[in-house]
């Protein structure tokens, strides 16, 4: 492998790097031709390296990170190919970076701290790359665990590992009865579930043995599911509610012809999706139609599926326009295209959307295309591409009213083109008709609540509204809205963060109670900081006023530590963020609570967090003294608390 040969490169580059620092020239020995060629990634990614004629216009230096330094390759244009990076000072390469277009995409973690011998024991996706993050416990370049993985994603590994005929890369997609308990699903429910994915090995060579669809050339080309289902917690099958994807399927391409894999049921297991069934290509009208774990009681009837053909390919129609869409996606235009290009792109796209919605067999797939085709209008217009999206919107939605004003999708398109409408009037308005174009929404989504009772985003339009007047400091009618989402709505997501949210705006004059794992080991408990005046400060690395904010907060620290003052840190930036980075180019001295899922983590739900920074002033009872976003009232407030 290339790793083995790069443990004696690597042990010669930290010699030359410490060299380097006390004025030695041995680094002039280590060039970036030889990190590009000396070491790959041990999984699938596509980065960035150029080929070989360019390397001697590469270039290699030696950068601060953390307590720690690391080697820097950019390639002739300048772009950032490659970080290895040694962030706590040990003199050993902990992280090994790559990148694609400037961003990074994939990550190697070795946590070992062992100098002599490279031992890799995570992996991560990032950006472009995914999200995926995999850990390899015994170093040996398999992903046992995904610590965080997409449905897509499962699907795309699926359909390798059936390509590839490896049930390694299978294994760790299904569930296992560890993965069922944890999410509540009771013993006797596991059954059919773990039946159904037990031999991984034996059962994934008879597929690909009987399979005329699979083949080592198998391509993934996209998921292909309606929106996930929440399934309510019910006694006899699980004690939580379930979040899930329904007969989901991938589609693939072997050549010039399309096929189907069905992956059945797929539950979400923490920040994983796990599979209950085998991935199975869809040859036939019996195989599509696999034995499920029954975690969600399949509405599929016995007959083949609407899109596919008997034999299990997609119907011609279909095929051509799936075909179609993915020949534009190939051509997509640069981020720096001209506006007509990017006009010229969705519209052609959207159209053969909108033809794939036509010819569906069933109201499933129909309904899904339809989701897939307006999801699309709303982001392309959102990311300022698509100046044809609210018309488009406005037409889809006059055509629903017409011929599914009683059905999901009705209010579904509605949501979406209020949004849409609000932020092109939004950019629109000068300054001072901003709050009028605010107003307007307000009173729309107040509008939406009341005549869509049963909308799926219902819970979010109340959120809007609940969130609006919180960043506006009317916590009367803020409490109002998060109210109506706790009381109306108690399983959805936005509920979370509603009695959050509840919490904060009645935290003043109550215990803080707040616990969390601390960056770097530990964890965090409120309760412990008795006799001392406690800070928790909650931010983010891309937070412009935390950082602005930092050093009058660290000014306070250095004053008022000796007399008792505390400070804790709740960081919700998402995972792979430059978290430590961070907190060593501002030599920030306190512990800091970071969790996954960002501003979607617990941390964050569990005071229904919308604001950055959001303080709580704590004083030496436990007592909460003042929630806050202003940095004055923490310098005003914490020296009057001292003295109590």
């Amino acid at each position: 492998m290339h790793r083995k040969s790069f443990v004696s490169l690597l042990a010669s580059c930290w010699v030359a790097s410490l060299l380097l620092t006390n004025g030695g020239n041995i680094y002039a020995q280590v060039t970036a031709a030889t990190i590009l060629n000396g070491y790959r990634p041990t999984q699938t990614v596509e980065v960035e390296t150029p080929d070989k004629a360019e390397w001697a216009k590469c270039k290699i230096e030696t950068v601060k990170f953390g307590k720690g330094s690391g080697y820097l390759v950019t390639g002739p244009q300048g772009q950032v190919l490659r970080r290895f990076v040694d962030l706590d000072g040990n003199e050993t390469v902990d992280q090994y970076r790559y990148y694609k277009d400037g961003l990074e995409v994939y990550r190697e973690i070795d946590a070992s701290g062992d100098k002599k011998k490279v031992n890799i024991d995570q992996m991560r996706w990032f950006n472009t790359g995914g999200t995926r993050w995999g850990v390899d416990s015994n170093k040996d370049g398999v992903i046992e665990q995904w610590k965080i993985i997409s449905a897509e994603e499962v699907s795309m590994e699926a359909v390798r590992a059936l390509a590839t005929g490896d049930a390694n890369i299978l294994k760790p997609l299904l569930a296992t009865a560890e993965d069922l308990t944890a999410v509540g699903v009771e013993k006797g429910a596991q059954a059919n579930i773990l039946k159904a994915v037990a031999s991984p090995e034996e059962n994934l060579a008879e597929i690909i043995k009987n399979s005329k669809t699979i083949k080592p050339t198998t391509r993934w080309i996209q998921f292909n599911c309606s929106m996930p289902y929440m399934v309510p917690a019910e006694a006899g099958k699980s004690t939580q509610d379930l979040y899930v994807y329904e007969n989901a399927m991938a589609i693939v391409e072997n050549g010039k012809e399309t096929n189907s894999i069905h992956l059945g049921e797929i539950v979400r297991v923490g920040n994983a999706w796990k599979l209950t069934v085998l991935p199975r290509p869809v040859e036939g009208q019996e195989s599509f139609v696999a034995e499920g774990g029954g975690l969600f009681q399949s509405t599929v009837a016995s007959s083949s599926p609407g899109n596919a053909s008997p034999e299990g390919s997609l119907k011609p129609e279909v095929q051509q326009l799936v075909d179609a869409i993915k020949k534009i996606d190939e051509a997509q235009p640069a981020a720096d295209a001209k506006p007509e290009e990017w006009e010229k792109y969705h519209t052609t796209r959207f159209q053969y959307l909108s033809k794939l919605a036509e010819v569906a067999s069933t109201d499933d797939e129909r309904d899904s295309w339809q989701r897939q085709l307006i999801e699309g209008i709303f982001a392309a217009t959102q990311s300022g591409t698509y100046k044809s999206g609210l018309p488009q919107l406005e037409t889809i939605e006059a055509q629903f009213a017409k011929s599914a004003k009683d059905e999901p999708i009705y209010p579904f398109t509605i949501f979406r083109r209020l949004l849409t409408g609000y932020m092109i009037d939004l950019d629109k308005a000068p300054v001072a008709d901003r709050q009028k174009v605010q107003d307007q929404l307000m009173k729309s989504l107040e509008d939406f609540v009341t005549e869509y009772p049963k909308a799926e985003d219902r819970p979010d339009a109340l959120l809007q509204l609940a969130v609006t007047h919180d960043l506006n400091s009317k916590p009367a009618d803020a409490a109002k809205w998060y109210t109506q989402i706790a009381k109306e709505h108690p399983d959805s997501r936005a509920a979370t963060r509603a009695k959050g949210s509840l919490l904060r705006l009645s935290l003043k004059g109550q215990k803080l109670e707040l616990k969390g794992k601390i960056l770097g080991g530990g964890t965090f408990d409120a309760a412990q900081y008795a006799g001392k005046v406690l800070v928790v400060t909650y931010w983010t690395t891309y937070c412009t006023p935390c950082t602005e904010e930092l050093p009058l907060l660290l000014e306070l620290y250095a004053t008022q530590k000796a007399a008792g003052m505390e400070v804790v840190g709740v960081n919700l930036d998402m995972e792979g963020a430059p978290i430590k980075e961070f907190i060593a180019e501002h030599k920030v001295p306190w512990p800091h609570v970071h969790e996954p899922g960002g501003m979607e983590g617990p941390p964050a739900l569990a005071y229904g967090i919308v604001a950055l920074p959001t303080m709580f002033i704590v004083d030496k009872t436990g007592t909460v003294a003042a929630v806050t976003t202003s940095m004055e009232d923490v310098k005003k407030l914490v020296p009057d608390l001292l003295k109590k």
